[in-house]
């Protein structure tokens, strides 16, 4: 391996091609093999991190290419309490500022990668699945009738009386395992007070399985569900989180995403300064001259939901900012609204203040 010491590159300068350098030729049959050019800066950054981030995409697939997670007790380790005790590498949690290249070391990490048994997805889908897997675990217990037993409204406004149900986390927590033992997040946030609550003890059974997590955020572990409804009981959850995968600081300060856009390209229009209506009714134009529909609302139906949008064409939604923010939307109706369309374009965004923001 080659070292070349270059005082004058910074690292929020060349991140992006100091990172692909030693990964670009990279495939499976060179996941082993070092590369034989690494630049690094002498300044801006500290030096062991940057070889830690430089270094991580090789490492960790030699960690991980010998490790099998622990196959599931049967039921006579259950009922004496034996375990199989087996310590996974730790995990990596990288966090910073949106556009610092944070998604592109995790996608690296996750290419490296040795075995099929793996999963890349954004956070919020996630933890949607989650809460499905849970609802059909809740609907698994036998409904019985007992005047001893707890009672359970059914959507009808009668009631029956069931038997109370197990915790359903275990084996939802079971069932990942089996998919998948690398679970690699993207954008890990939280704001729902429902994921806040079974984070803990979701995580837990994942870990107490053998899982390994990768997971990118733009906030660190202890800014997590910040200030959120009832943050008490999710504050057990972060040293659970912090104990199981190392915590890395990735911010340059620099957005790498605006860097190739020309000077001359615009990506919002402010009314004062232009005819942003025109300007915004000529690109929605020229968006849907490719589409084979017409411009109609359209409405979308999930999960016994129904969401209107005025104006829309194909893949592409022309919306308000009253449309997109000021309704009662959460994580899984946007996940929707992005499967479905491929361009969105937001009018009349108000000046947002720290009271409404």
């Amino acid at each position: 391996m080659i070292f070349i010491f270059s005082p004058s590159l910074s690292f929020s300068s060349s991140l992006p091609f100091l990172l692909s350098i030693p990964l670009i030729s990279l495939s499976s049959s060179l996941l082993f093999s070092s590369p034989s050019l690494l630049l690094i800066p002498s300044s801006s950054f500290p030096l062991s991190l940057f070889l830690f981030l430089c270094l991580l995409p090789l490492l960790f697939p030699l960690q991980v290419s010998t490790y099998t997670p622990p196959p599931p007790p049967g039921l006579l380790r259950k009922f004496l309490g034996w375990q199989n005790k087996v310590i996974p590498p730790k995990g990596v949690y990288i966090w910073g500022t949106v556009g610092t290249g944070k998604t592109m070391l995790m996608d690296l990490l996750y290419e490296c990668a040795p075995g099929d048994k793996k999963k890349r997805v954004h956070f919020n889908k996630f933890m949607v699945d989650v809460h499905k897997r849970i609802h059909i675990e809740k609907k698994k217990t036998k409904k019985i009738h007992a005047p001893d037993q707890a009672r359970y409204f059914e959507p009808d406004g009668t009631y029956t009386i069931r038997l109370r149900p197990d915790d359903p986390i275990p084996p939802v927590a079971r069932s990942i395992a089996d998919e998948a033992w690398l679970l690699c997040f993207d954008e890990f946030q939280v704001t729902d007070i429902g994921d806040a609550m079974v984070l803990k003890r979701l995580f837990t059974e994942l870990f107490n399985s053998g899982i390994i997590v990768v997971a990118t955020s733009n906030r660190q572990p202890d800014d997590l569900y910040k200030n959120g409804l009832q943050r008490s009981n999710f504050l057990p959850f972060i040293p659970i989180l912090k104990s199981h995968c190392e915590v890395i600081n990735l911010d340059s300060g620099i957005d790498y995403r605006t860097k190739n856009l020309p000077d001359t390209q615009k990506v919002f229009f402010v009314k004062s300064e232009c005819d942003a209506e025109a300007e915004i009714k000529l690109l929605f134009k020229i968006m849907i001259s490719e589409e084979t529909d017409v411009v109609r609302p359209r409405t979308l139906t999930y999960s016994g939901r129904n969401v209107t949008f005025e104006k829309t064409c194909g893949g592409v939604l022309n919306s308000t900012f009253e449309e997109l923010c000021n309704r009662p939307l959460g994580a899984e109706d946007y996940i929707q609204i992005c499967h479905v369309f491929h361009t969105i374009f937001i009018r009349d965004i108000p000046i947002l203040k720290k009271r409404t923001s």
